[in-house]
């Protein structure tokens, strides 16, 4: 419940790089906080330790081994296992151990929780994976995930149509988290002069593709929404 002290570990990319799963996790772990929950972050591809982390109003601690021993034997480990560490395979038994959380969110590629679903901890406490499935059809594993979860969340609702369609009702969209304070219209006059600077005609519309063409990213819906636009406004 809200203003409970309960524990509750994330674990995805580190908040201040620039991808979506960052910016996810950071606006989750953020909202979790304010909220009166404890929250501990479980960050990809970084130290496990760094002094960075003391600028964090809640604990951090990387998924990436710091002492020159553990550095060397993840140097040995094959490129899947070397992967795996990445993702935070290398602590994680360490880490829900230690911190014992209420909840453990996942928000990851599923290649990067591979084989997590047999762990003791899973679904001992509440396992909750937020899954980036892109395509059809779903991958074994990603078919197993599902099976051997009690909740799997998955950012688009094609995903969700089709683990219906094979019959495990329990997945559930839940889209990307957009914290809006940061986004405003700018005045119709600085509006004008940025199109001038850059040449841009002042009646276009300008579209952003900064994604690979994946299911989840729903782009024919968005060209569709403005297909409707136009009909509706034609001039």
């Amino acid at each position: 419940m809200i203003g409970q002290k309960r524990k509750i570990l994330i674990q995805t990319d580190y908040p201040l790089l620039s991808t979506g799963l960052a910016r996810q996790g950071k606006e989750l772990a953020l909202w979790l906080h304010n909220a009166g929950y404890e929250v501990v972050y479980y960050a990809c591809g970084v130290p496990h330790q760094m002094d960075e982390y003391k600028r964090f109003p809640f604990k951090v601690y990387g998924a990436l081994p710091n002492t020159r021993q553990e550095i060397d034997y993840v140097n040995g480990l094959d490129e899947g296992q070397k992967r795996l560490v990445a993702y935070g395979g290398y602590f994680i038994d360490k880490i829900i151990k230690e911190e014992k959380p209420f909840c453990h969110i996942m928000i990851n590629d599923s290649w990067g929780m591979d084989g997590y679903w047999n762990k003791p901890f899973y679904n001992k406490i509440h396992s909750l994976p937020m899954v980036t499935l892109d395509s059809l059809p779903f991958l074994d594993n990603q078919i197993e995930f599902i099976k051997k979860s009690k909740r799997f969340y998955v950012w688009s609702p094609f995903a969700e149509k089709e683990a219906h369609r094979l019959g495990y009702k329990h997945v559930e969209t839940i889209t990307g988290m957009v914290n809006p304070t940061p986004f405003y219209r700018l005045a119709d006059l600085e509006r004008l002069e940025i199109r001038k600077r850059f040449n841009i005609p002042e009646n276009s519309f300008i579209c952003g593709y900064v994604f690979r063409n994946q299911g989840r990213k729903e782009l024919k819906k968005l060209m569709h929404g403005y297909s409707l636009f136009k009909k509706e406004n034609p001039n």
